[in-house]
């Protein structure tokens, strides 16, 4: 169950609100304590003990690591795009214009994604409908509509 931030500051603040300092000097946390009192507070949220638990030692770990309960900037999968590669992508469609995405991106060594391949084309300044409008005209064998640039002749 994805958390609000509103509980996951509730969660954080409790766990540190529990704990108690021990003769030895160590503190100690209750979880248990923890988990009450989020229930008590958010009766609506329904989570076991064990998933709870778990996402609280994460925001824990979270907290003591950056100083925040906040996850960050993701940094998601990055494309690795060349002036090479953009030209070997337009080499390839102006050679064939009928390939496939998948083809494309085969043989330029990229990524084999959908939403890739159609990022990229747009990139180097094609759009699919438009590789796919020039692949419709060849295979339908259309005839040249008067100032049409896509017709082949």
């Amino acid at each position: 169950m994805p958390y609000t931030f509103e509980q996951e500051i509730f969660l954080i603040e409790c766990y540190f609100r529990n704990a108690q300092k021990q003769e030895d000097g160590q503190w100690s946390y209750s979880m248990i304590q923890c988990v009450r009192d989020f229930e008590k507070e958010f009766p609506e949220a329904e989570s076991s003990y064990d998933t709870l638990s778990q996402h609280i030692r994460r925001l824990v770990k979270r907290f003591r690591e950056t100083g925040t309960i906040s996850k960050g900037k993701s940094s998601g999968r990055k494309t690795v795009l060349t002036e090479d590669m953009i030209e070997d992508i337009r080499f390839l469609i102006e050679q064939d214009p009928t390939k496939s995405l998948r083809q494309l991106s085969r043989q330029t060594g990229s990524p084999n994604s959908q939403k890739q391949s159609k990022n990229k084309l747009s990139f180097v300044g094609l759009s699919v409908a438009t590789c796919h409008k020039v692949v419709k005209y060849r295979s339908k064998k259309i005839k040249k509509e008067p100032n049409d640039p896509l017709a082949l002749e």
